[in-house]
């Protein structure tokens, strides 16, 4: 049973985190529109002293 909780737990941990990624990248796209036919994705995090820092990159948008 232990197993189960601990995947379970991971599970919703990974749930929690891509949430707070799309938005934080729904509000970066708001504010920093990208040209059409492209899209902005998380291309990467880093810890600060103060929080994490996302680096936001453009790629072709899926549809």
């Amino acid at each position: 049973m232990s197993n189960f909780a601990d995947d379970l737990n991971a599970w919703v941990g990974r749930q929690a985190q891509s949430s707070v990624e799309e938005q934080i990248l729904a509000a970066y796209a708001a504010e920093h529109p990208a040209p059409e036919g492209q899209e902005w994705f998380i291309a990467g995090q880093q810890r600060e002293s103060d929080g994490i820092a996302y680096r936001f990159d453009l790629r072709a948008a899926s549809e």
